[in-house]
């Protein structure tokens, strides 16, 4: 579960920016927080609400940042290519910065471990990485590289990291070393188990979700093929997908997922693939739509549960830019309440979300929500327990919709 993550000089954001999961304890217990074993509780669900360009998506594009940069920045990546994020306009020249703390848990859904990752780059390349592991109190490094005008220095815990500091000197600088190592030890014929803590970082970034990149606009969620892939793989939870969206979508009676062959104009080739059907009812007959000939609504409902499936599976993130747009409200509000609910998040999977639509601020607390505001051309992020007077039995949907909380347009 991620703890905070601050960030500065990223797109929008020229100062340093935080996003807080942490939960106050004295804060009255809520089913979208999780008590960890020291009594410290962390938000499962964050929703992000502002106007349009206050900087809403911009403070989801560093998780999605991150996810791609730890796990995959050194096999997607030349070695020459520059970075792909902006620094703010007005600092361009300066490093960006990047700091999330972050916990794991193991199969049972117990605490297992604590983790700090910091980052300092230009487009050009990594000034300096680094992650500890919290060790009682207090944390120990695991590597830290630098750079300066010789190149990088390198340090490495050989309790953690038992590999030839050498072999990772190589490590490229617009790649993470995180994601140098697990490459090697994916393509290495040795025996790597000892890189067990660097597998288990980046476990935990594959698992982020993200319908948003870093730079430009959201990209489509998985497709109609992936999802249906999905939910083959987890029969149980296709059940429950298929229910929510029955509930949602009146003239749905079933979903039925088949192979068939499909014919590949390009190559020729005829493959097979699993296609999704959707059977009607109508006067006690039974007609089948496959997903292509669906609503955009439905479509978009039955891929992005295939999404939200994989988060709670795996106690992953969910990083989703205005995800409610063309799903029922009260589907949206069903989406959320999976995160809520321990039956169906049984490993504490979170979701944060960026939305227009001020329907689910009936649904979560203080706690869970941040207002943007943008002011000459830089963004503000703000928790609504952080306002003054704001009281836990205050209605947020009435108070923001009045603007008493800030993060909405105005017009004269």
């Amino acid at each position: 579960m991620i703890k905070w993550i601050k960030f500065e000089n990223f797109h929008s954001y020229r100062d340093e920016c935080l996003i807080d999961f942490r939960v106050d304890k004295k804060t009255t217990d809520s089913y979208f927080d999780h008590q960890l074993n020291d009594g410290s509780k962390l938000a499962k669900v964050i929703g992000i609400f502002g106007a349009n360009g206050a900087g809403k998506s911009n403070a989801l594009r560093p998780l999605a940042f991150l996810s791609w940069f730890v796990t995959r920045s050194f096999a997607t990546q030349e070695s020459n290519e520059p970075l792909p994020f902006m620094p703010h306009a007005n600092a361009m020249e300066e490093p960006t910065k990047f700091e999330i703390e972050f916990c794991l848990f193991n199969d049972n859904g117990d605490y297992h471990s604590q983790f700090n990752y910091q980052l300092v780059l230009t487009q050009e390349r990594v000034l300096s990485e680094e992650l500890k592991i919290k060790t009682s109190r207090l944390y120990s490094s695991i590597f830290s590289r630098e750079y300066s005008e010789t190149g990088y220095s390198l340090n490495l815990n050989k309790k953690y990291i038992p590999l030839d500091k050498k072999l990772l000197s190589n490590t490229p600088s617009n790649s993470s070393l995180i994601s140098f190592a697990s490459r090697i030890g994916t393509d290495s014929d040795d025996d790597l188990s000892h890189l067990h803590t660097f597998e288990e970082v980046d476990y935990f970034f594959r698992n982020f979700i993200t319908n948003i990149h870093a730079i430009g606009n959201r990209r489509e969620i998985s497709s109609f093929i992936e999802a249906a892939e999905q939910y083959e793989k987890y029969p149980e939870i296709f059940e429950q997908a298929k229910e929510l969206l029955k509930k949602y979508d009146l003239g749905i009676s079933n979903i039925i997922l088949e192979r068939m062959p499909v014919f590949n104009e390009q190559s020729g080739e005829e493959t097979t693939k699993l296609i999704s059907f959707f059977e009607h009812e109508n006067q006690r007959e039974t007609f089948r739509l496959p997903i292509f000939l669906e609503s955009s609504g439905t479509q978009k409902a039955f891929s992005l549960l295939s999404d939200i499936v994989s988060v709670l599976h795996n106690s992953g993130i969910a990083v989703l830019d205005e995800f409610d747009n063309e799903l029922h409200p009260q589907l949206t509000l069903e989406i959320i309440e999976l995160f809520k609910n321990e039956s169906s998040n049984p490993k504490n999977a979170q979701l944060i979300f960026t939305s227009h639509s001020a329907e689910t601020l009936k649904l979560i607390r203080k706690q869970h929500v941040y207002l943007t505001e943008k002011v000459d051309c830089e963004s503000q992020a703000w928790r609504a327990d952080e306002i003054e007077g704001l009281k836990e039995r205050d209605n947020l949907y009435a108070k923001y919709i009045s603007g008493a909380l800030g993060g909405v347009p105005e017009f004269d």
